[in-house]
């Protein structure tokens, strides 16, 4: 059986937010975190919109080892408060370090590890990336209404 990682805001998350279930603001927000799925062909689960909960990665065994620059459990984002442009608000996170990293990851599981680990989104990275003792760096899209990574409205 083979998994895969599909881009995606979470389903459940969307749900939960409407129900105050997630704060996206800096300093006394909810605390998101970053797992990393391992390999994309050792994968088992199948991860998207329909991913609610950290626990999904860990009962498949699909989040990279700690070691080699990971720590199990994924490391803290620094959330990015929500702002309000015309009609969109948006929210996101600070680039994501990974330093010295020497394993091999195929996506990110965003988290909140404040309400119970729910899940938030699954951000796949189109291919593998393997680091050899350099750090594994996640960028996230752009904080504005039009490309970053959480938008309501339009």
């Amino acid at each position: 059986m083979s998994g895969s990682l599909t881009l995606a805001f979470c389903s459940s998350c969307k749900r939960e937010c409407l129900a105050a279930k997630h704060d996206f603001t800096l300093t006394t927000g909810s605390v998101f975190k970053a797992a990393l799925f391992r390999a994309a062909a050792s994968l088992v689960g199948t991860y998207g919109a329909a991913t609610t909960n950290y626990s999904q990665m860990l009962s498949n065994g699909d989040e990279v080892a700690s070691g080699g620059g990971y720590t199990s459990g994924g490391l803290t984002l620094t959330n990015v408060s929500p702002v309000l442009s015309g009609t969109v608000a948006y929210a996101s996170f600070n680039t994501a370090t990974w330093s010295a990293a020497t394993f091999t990851a195929s996506g990110i599981l965003v988290y909140n590890s404040s309400y119970g680990n729910a899940t938030v989104m699954v951000l796949p990275f189109g291919q593998d990336w393997a680091p050899s003792s350099a750090n594994l760096v996640y960028t996230f899209p752009a904080f504005d209404a039009s490309n970053a990574v959480i938008r309501i409205g339009g």
